[in-house]
């Protein structure tokens, strides 16, 4: 007998959806709803009149384009006019007479002398005599240490590890090849005892003093909490000369002794040391972990090290890897030899989503809210898999209740995480036997609402039985390593992780994992170079590692929050990085590392990118001026090449120190590479836009808001009131200290390159206009350009009562993200943005964003050309921005930017050269512009209002004066049958209605594009 429920069996009836009857396709037949009627024109202008004969579609395209070009012959009057004063133009004046051109830099000296000594070399080889004596003494130091109160308590857990078993067969396959694959199950103990094996032989052989082991990391916490592990069951502490175990990641180490170590490491700390040390010289083993997870400097580090094996045939390269995909690995490097570790013995029993709600009765509600309008292949797509959803449905119809496959049809339509549903999991399982739970969510939202949830109920708020523990990238590391502690007895451990915890780390006393299958996931849309970070299904393997953190101390559950048939149709693998990212950074390190052209050399890779992602990222590395014609790095490559950001941050920094700015800019710009200081708790959303626009004040700037918040925190860390400051002000502390040190290492690496001197008289030298925020936001503006979106106000009645519209050159309309200042703002006098990226979800969002003004976009941006519209003089920058501006003015701007750039370019290939003694007031002429550049919003109101009267007025001289006009639109159709999921009778099923019956035009707001799209539009659901 089938699912019965207002009808027997299962069919998909007509859904229930909107307006009249929808279409539905069921077992029984199928029927069609009816479409809507469309809705009746309104009355024409009585004066300015269409072309008689139109009617309906044409005609409504008719007013659309009158609206449009009436927007544009208001946009065009309104736009920023660029002025000098008498005294301005006399001062370009001298400084384009000055006669003190420079020559243009060229690149292959600047190469020779800086190449080859600006790193520190690697450590050489010792004598034979002198190396035997180290590796004596180091032989005696772990006999020593193995005698130790921790090596002995920790030595019975390790002899426990199925790695442990294996420890002859690795060392054989090590001594013999020099390249192995090494996969084992998640906690079998290979990335804590291979190294040690290794390191252990050669001591027991005395040659420790020749054995350097260097192991990669994919992530910080993985370094460092490795790191600990392997030193504390080693007898020693992490870290000095005396200890073989340290760690080094991004402005943080503990490095061990010079011979005879292990370090574990970032996968770019490495990549960074192969800068001076080419050939990994005296470095004997490279063991890469986690390879699996496909990051993009992994795949980038195996292409490295392919080319180098041959040059170096004492190196070993291990490559460790959950079992998924190992035999990829393998085949890449030749058919290496391939070692297997079993895991653990324990039993994990899978528990998918049909099953606990079948066993629990737990029942789950429908969406609250409405999905989003689908068009198109992706509306065809959904239609698709929800068919197919509903297929499975029908199919469990006789193993599961009603109430069951309600609860399981609701789950589909809800693409969000149900915190509800994961806490009702929670609450079930602390039912169960005692031992901790790990539960993977997506990102730091659903961290923080869970952790909200549980620590303010009555039950797993009582932190004397419940340890309520996120482990997230931005929880300080102190705080983090708090996962890895055991609770006392009677004490259950929750812990709430991204995928940090999927392979990077192992959790010991994990009983129960909860796998939502979700995880933040980034791509990278090459035709519109737009990058999306959106919350993704995993993959099957990925599954499979997170059922295999359960049971590591008994037999364990894994509670998957998702169906079979979802996890049926999961990707067996994980796309990986480097096919899904901008290719910018990872091109400037190929060519800082000289591994000849970018596009031979990533057709190596396992997986390579397509031609289109790298072409683009070398044209913006171009336009940088990071790469010459030939594909070589220019001086200001090499310099952004060294400092560890995106080139365009890189750039920026840069600017910073030459307009001497330098500590506002680095503050930015290590927000901008790291993380938002601002924190976001739940319901208090209103509360911290407050705060934001009190810090951004009238400065219509992110970026601005952002320093000023660093600034009063600085304050109140000198004052010892750092934390009611960041209370008050809902920032992160640990993001702001951060912030801090990132900026220490920039000045350092500035130092390093010769921008800025190492004297405190130097570095205030660098900081004489740091409290000039309009050149700040000029500078943002040389690291940032070409990412610039036009600002189009609404005009007449609704100017001044809506945010205005945005567009780029490339995507046409895009929005501010809600986080953002301006996201509000009615008003930007300057009709154009500067945004640090852009990212698509439900719509092309842009983050942080400043106004910008004339000056900073024709000094630091593209090409600057004079040219002439109708009867106005305009400067234009890449034909893309335009200004008003009379011709002399013009031309003494354009002088003064060929000047810039000759300048800039001669300092960037001499850092240490003066600019003010090389070109006297040029840079000072440049500032005051930028300083004394009046962007004032009454100004352009005024001017904007002046512009819609002289409109109307030459509109009405062209109307016949016997016609007493009014003006109405056309009312807007009926709806037809709307399109909406429903249950018909008996089953599961959609009807789909009918489209718009007609549309309204605007005479004031649409355009022909606009109009075209109300006509054609077929919402997917209202």
């Amino acid at each position: 007998m089938g699912y019965r429920g207002r009808s027997a069996g299962y069919n998909r009836g007509g859904g229930r959806g909107r307006g009249g009857g929808g279409r539905g396709r069921g077992r029984g037949g199928r029927g069609r709803g009816g479409r809507g009627g469309r809705g009746g024109g309104g009355g024409g202008d009585g004066g300015d009149r269409p072309p008689p004969g139109l009617r309906g579609k044409d005609l409504g395209l008719w007013y659309a384009r009158r609206g449009r070009e009436k927007k544009e012959k208001i946009e065009e009057s309104t736009r920023a006019q660029v002025r000098l004063t008498r005294e301005q133009e006399s001062s370009i004046q001298r400084v384009l007479g000055d006669g003190r051109d420079l020559d243009l830099p060229r690149a292959d000296p600047f190469r020779t002398k800086h190449y080859h000594d600006a790193f520190d070399r690697p450590v050489p080889a010792l004598p034979k005599d002198e190396a035997a004596a180290v590796s004596k003494q180091i032989a005696e130091d772990h006999t020593a240490k193995t005698k130790n109160a921790s090596f002995e308590r920790l030595k019975p857990f390790r002899e426990r590890l199925p790695s442990f078993k294996m420890r002859a067969e690795v060392l054989r396959a090590v001594r013999d090849n020099q390249v192995i694959v090494i996969s084992g199950e998640t906690g079998c103990g290979k990335t804590t005892q291979v190294p040690q094996f290794i390191l252990d032989d050669w001591i027991q052989a005395n040659k420790g003093a020749d054995c350097r082991i260097v192991c990669t990391q994919p992530r910080r916490i993985s370094a460092t909490s490795v790191a600990e592990r392997v030193a504390a069951e080693r007898g020693e502490r992490c870290g000095g000369d005396t200890s073989s175990t340290g760690y080094s990641i991004r402005l943080d180490s503990k490095l061990p002794r010079t011979r005879g170590s292990i370090t574990f490491c970032t996968t770019g700390i490495l990549l960074r040391r192969m800068v001076s040390d080419p050939m990994l010289e005296g470095i004997s083993h490279v063991i890469l972990d986690e390879i699996h997870e496909r990051d993009i400097l992994s795949d980038f580090l195996l292409i490295i090290l392919k080319d180098l094996l041959p040059n170096r045939p004492d190196l070993r390269v291990i490559l460790m890897s959950a079992t998924v995909n190992a035999e990829t690995f393998a085949a890449y490097f030749n058919n290496a030899t391939m070692l297997e570790i079993p895991g653990f013995a324990y039993d994990v029993e899978e528990i998918f989503l049909e099953d606990f709600i079948e066993k629990t009765r737990t029942q789950i509600a429908p969406p609250s809210r409405s999905p989003r309008r689908l068009r198109g292949e992706e509306r065809e797509k959904f239609e698709e898999e929800q068919d197919n959803y509903d297929e499975f449905l029908h199919s469990i119809q006789p193993k599961y209740s009603r109430a069951t496959l309600d609860s399981l049809y609701n789950f589909n339509a809800n693409d969000q995480i149900d915190i509800d549903l994961v806490m009702g999991v929670i609450e079930h399982i602390d039912s169960q036997a005692a031992g901790a739970v790990l539960c993977f969510l997506p990102g730091w939202g659903e961290i923080s609402d869970l952790h909200k949830k549980l620590t303010q109920s009555p039950r797993f708020g009582n932190a004397s039985k419940y340890w309520v523990l996120p482990l997230h990238s931005m929880i300080p590391p102190h705080e983090q390593r708090k996962v890895f502690d055991n609770p006392p007895a009677g004490v259950r451990k929750i812990v709430l992780s991204t995928n940090i915890a999927e392979t990077s780390i192992t959790i010991d006393d994990v009983v129960y994992v909860i796998n939502t299958g979700k995880a933040k996931e980034k791509s990278y849309d090459a035709t519109n170079q737009i990058s999306a970070l959106q919350a993704e299904w995993i993959s099957r393997a990925s599954c499979r590692q997170r059922r295999g953190r359960a049971g590591r101390v008994q037999e364990g559950v894994c509670y998957h929050l998702f169906t079979c048939y979802h996890h049926r149709n999961m990707k067996e693998y994980q796309v990986p990085e480097i096919l899904r990212t901008s290719l910018e950074e990872l091109c400037l390190q190929i060519k800082m590392l000289r591994l000849g052209l970018v596009r031979p050399f990533l057709a190596k890779a396992l997986d390579a990118p397509d031609d289109k992602t790298v072409g683009q990222a070398l044209t913006l590395l171009h336009n940088l001026d990071a790469l010459d014609s030939k594909e070589n790095l220019t001086p200001l490559g090499y310099h952004l090449s060294r400092l560890p950001v995106n080139p365009r941050i890189g750039r920026m920094i840069i600017f910073g120190s030459l307009f001497e700015c330098l500590d506002p800019v680095l503050t930015i710009a290590a927000s901008l590479s790291f993380k938002d200081p601002f924190v976001m708790p739940i319901n208090r959303q209103a509360e911290v836009d407050r705060v934001k626009k009190e810090f951004a004040g009238d400065s219509k700037s992110d970026h601005i808001a952002f320093l000023r918040a660093f600034h009063g925190w600085e304050q109140a860390w000198r004052e010892h009131r750092q934390r009611e400051y960041c209370w008050d002000n809902f920032l992160s502390g640990s993001t702001l200290k951060m912030i801090r040190d990132m900026k220490t290492q920039f000045l350092n690496l500035l130092q390093d390159i010769g921008f800025v001197g190492r004297t405190r008289e130097a570095i205030s030298k660098c900081n004489i206009n740091s409290r000039n925020e309009k050149l700040v936001v000029a500078v943002l503006c040389a690291g940032l350009y070409p990412n610039v979106a036009s600002v189009y106000h609404s005009h007449g009645k609704a100017f001044g009562k809506r945010p205005p519209k945005l567009k780029t050159r490339e995507d046409g309309t895009v929005a501010l993200h809600p986080k953002s200042v301006l996201a509000d703002e009615t008003v930007i006098p300057t009709k154009w943005l500067v945004y640090h990226h852009k990212m698509k979800t439900v719509k092309i969002y842009l983050y942080d964003a400043s106004m910008i003004p004339p000056f900073p976009l024709i000094f630091f941006g593209g090409d600057v050309k004079v040219t002439r519209e109708g009867e106005n003089e305009l400067i234009a920058v890449d034909d893309f921005i335009k200004f008003h501006s009379p011709v002399n003015t013009a031309r003494l701007v354009q002088g003064l930017k060929v000047k810039l750039d000759q300048v800039l370019s001669r300092k960037i290939d001499d850092p240490r050269l003066d600019i003010q003694e090389t070109m006297g007031t040029l840079i000072p002429v440049i500032v005051d512009l930028i300083t004394t550049e009046d962007v004032s919003e009454r100004d352009y109101l005024r001017q904007r209002r002046r512009a819609e009267d002289e409109y109307y007025r030459a509109r009405d001289k062209s109307r016949p004066s016997s016609s007493s006009s009014s003006s109405s639109r056309g009312g807007r159709g009926g709806r037809g049958g709307g399109y909406g999921r429903g249950r018909g009778r008996g089953g599961y099923g959609r009807g789909r209605g009918g489209r718009y019956g007609g549309a309204s035009y605007r005479d004031d707001d649409d355009d022909e594009d606009t109009a075209r799209a109300n006509l054609e539009e077929d919402p997917y659901w209202d």
